[in-house]
C-alpha cells in the first residue's frame, strides 16, 4: 500500500499542478508548454520512484517511464481535454 500511494503522489501532484501553471485552467490539456512540463515531471518522478523502490504499484505506471515524451504529452493532453478529464481532474 505504501508504494501504491508514493506512486499516487508521483501521478497527482504533476497534474495537479498543471492546472496552476496555466492562464485558464479550464484549457489546459490546449496549453503545449504546460503538458510538456508535466510529461516531463511524471517520467522524472516515475524514474525516481522506480529507483529507489525497485517497483511501481499498479504496474501500469511504468508507461510513464517507456513511452516517449511527445506520446505522453499527446496523451495526456487528450485525457485533460477529455469528459473524463473534467469530471475528475
Amino acid at each position: 500500500m505504501h508504494i501504491w500511494q508514493l506512486c499516487h503522489l508521483g501521478m497527482v501532484v504533476p497534474l495537479a499542478d498543471a492546472y496552476y501553471q496555466t492562464e485558464n485552467p479550464k484549457f489546459v490539456g490546449q496549453d503545449k508548454v504546460v503538458m510538456r512540463k508535466t510529461t516531463i515531471q511524471l517520467k522524472k518522478n516515475f524514474n525516481t520512484l522506480y529507483k529507489n523502490l525497485n517497483t511501481l504499484s499498479p504496474v501500469k505506471m511504468h508507461i510513464f517511464r517507456y513511452l516517449p515524451t511527445s506520446i505522453l504529452i499527446y496523451i495526456l493532453s487528450q485525457t485533460f481535454k477529455s469528459s473524463f478529464g473534467k469530471k475528475f481532474m
